[in-house]
């Protein structure tokens, strides 16, 4: 809140500071938006988008489970594991990272959620 607020304080002073052109203020107001966006908001959104991702993960790693990738792609997973993970078909066994829209043929297969938050699943594959 603090860099946004801080941001909207520059562009108000900009807007009202005669010296300056229009084309100067918009600017000025521009530069400070785009920099509360970049360095406060867009992060926040990344940080709350790979939370389940990150949390997947690291449930694996903690469990010692060697899962599989299918029907997406999440890089991030490897690296919070610590180990590359395959993206692959699913077979007996698999531990499966997949998102909730994709997960219905699995679970018609027999499979098993083991975690599930905000779109991303885990699956145990029993048959």
């Amino acid at each position: 809140y603090a860099v946004c607020g801080a941001a909207l304080a520059v562009a108000a002073v900009a807007a009202v500071l005669p010296r300056l052109s229009e084309p100067a203020r918009l600017g000025v107001a521009g530069i400070a938006m785009t920099s509360a966006l970049s360095i406060a908001v867009v992060p926040l959104a990344a940080a709350v988008q790979q939370a389940p991702i990150r949390e997947a993960a690291l449930l694996c790693h903690e469990k010692g489970w060697q899962p599989i990738v299918w029907g997406m792609s999440a890089p991030t997973f490897s690296v919070y594991r610590g180990a590359p993970t395959p993206n692959r078909d699913p077979v007996a066994g698999d531990i499966v990272l997949t998102k909730v829209k994709r997960m219905a043929p699995l679970e018609q297969r027999g499979a098993e959620v083991l975690f599930r938050k905000r779109g991303i699943v885990l699956l145990r594959m029993n048959s």
